[in-house]
């Protein structure tokens, strides 16, 4: 696999719109090119990766879905690598793309839904992954942020109560 960062979605993103004036962003497409317009959405979740596109009325024209990996050590440990999540993201883009055939370049817009509450430490300088993705469902921390608790919550109340 090839480590070096991969900027991906920003060609999906920049695509053709990198070179067009600024006015043109704000303008009204005519009926006709709304009426083909494409969304495509990329759900990275925790067992899976899906690509999905829909048309302008909301419904499913291509899906496409990718597993990705857990790993679990002990009761508390759950983890995922995130280069293969990258390329889950990058595969289903692709795959869900390529199902569009000659439709693929109707894509005018897309967005991205993540774990967010998973966390990962980058090199901001390479762009590589410092550590593995620590899972929205690891719970090492658990006892130290049940040990905050009490305190947070007394600092909660004194900042709203005085």
């Amino acid at each position: 696999m090839d480590l070096a960062p991969q900027p991906f979605l920003k060609a999906y993103w920049r695509g053709s719109m990198e070179h067009k004036p600024r006015e043109q962003f704000n303008a009204v497409p005519a009926r006709e090119s709304v009426s083909r317009a494409l969304a495509l959405v990329l759900d990275q979740g925790g067992g899976s990766t899906r690509g999905i596109v829909f048309d302008a009325r909301g419904r499913n024209i291509a899906k496409v879905q990718v597993a990705v990996a857990e790993r679990r050590s002990g009761a508390l440990r759950v983890e995922q690598d995130p280069l293969e999540l990258l390329a889950s993201l990058r595969e289903c883009a692709q795959a869900v793309l390529a199902k569009l055939g000659s439709r693929a370049g109707d894509c005018t817009v897309a967005g991205l839904c993540t774990q967010r509450a998973s966390a990962l430490a980058w090199n901001r300088r390479t762009g590589l992954p410092l550590s593995p993705v620590l899972s929205w469902q690891d719970r090492r921390a658990q006892a130290a942020v049940e040990a905050l608790l009490p305190e947070a919550r007394q600092a909660l109340m004194h900042a709203e109560q005085g």
